[in-house]
């Protein structure tokens, strides 16, 4: 999708301009909104986490905010250490609680896992399709599986939010609790992204296995007159392979990727509007 809330630079608010939009963290599970918020939401999997590891010591994680970083000399950027998947810079901030965070979501995360591998499986193919046709990856069961992808990134995106310090809008929640098969003011769609690509194929020539995962810096809108969040989007992607997110207070009939049995793969440079 293209996405608005990148567009006009003029109007961005970074920093202390946006404590007003912030909420104080009451201490309890986003979720439930009972009980203590003592667990940790990795940004990645643990699994793509543990497969990227291999007999490796470290990963080499890149970001644009953390003091501790280093600068690499090849031009990647940012870039620093962690040597196991509980790493700090892995994981969101406490914000949800044991239950939500564990049976309360398994099957999200359950249907992801099998996502995910498939990717990592056919990634080099995955270029030249048009599309993922879901019935392969999940057999008959398709539709229910599809949907718990869809809650699996509608909780990443909740925990990102909380992380950031904003309230998580109550779609989300019922969407996650099954009240509706359907976040119409949430977008998702699939896309692939030829410049991760590129890169990915010049390691391969030089003999370096590079998978990769990264999480796009996410963006928001907010009312000036309510001091609140009305628009947020994201993406999170297994090496060139991503889904992008886009939350828009008040939108209606989203065509997102979980309603259909092959959902399109767009390229990054031509995502649809919401």
């Amino acid at each position: 999708m293209s996405d608005p809330l990148w567009s006009d630079r003029s109007t961005w608010l970074r920093g202390d301009d946006l404590k007003a939009y912030r909420v104080t963290s009451s201490g309890l599970c986003w979720w439930c909104q009972s009980a203590p918020a003592t667990t940790r939401e990795h940004k990645f999997k643990r699994t793509d986490l543990d497969q990227m590891w291999g007999d490796s010591k470290y990963l080499l994680w890149g970001s644009s905010g953390d003091d501790r970083t280093i600068w690499d000399s090849e031009g990647f950027g940012r870039l620093s250490q962690i040597r196991g998947p509980k790493s700090d810079v892995a994981r969101f901030k406490p914000s949800m609680c044991l239950t939500c965070n564990g049976k309360r979501s398994q099957s999200f995360d359950e249907s992801y896992v099998t996502f995910s591998r498939h990717v990592w499986q056919h990634m080099d193919r995955l270029w030249k399709a048009g599309y993922f046709d879901m019935s392969k990856i999940y057999g008959n069961e398709w539709q229910s599986r599809v949907l718990e992808v869809a809650r699996y990134f509608a909780k990443h995106c909740a925990c990102s939010m909380v992380d950031a310090g904003f309230e998580v809008p109550q779609s989300v929640i019922k969407f996650l609790d099954g009240e509706t098969s359907r976040l119409e003011d949430m977008h998702f769609v699939i896309f692939k992204d030829p410049q991760i690509r590129r890169y990915r194929r010049r390691m391969k020539e030089i003999g370096v296995a590079a998978g990769g995962l990264h999480i796009e810096p996410a963006a928001g809108a907010v009312s000036k007159s309510r001091k609140c969040l009305t628009g947020y989007s994201c993406a999170y992607l297994l090496g060139f392979i991503g889904v992008k997110y886009y939350w828009r207070e008040g939108a209606r009939a989203s065509d997102s990727f979980y309603l259909h049995q092959k959902p399109r793969i767009y390229r990054r440079e031509e995502l649809p509007p919401i």
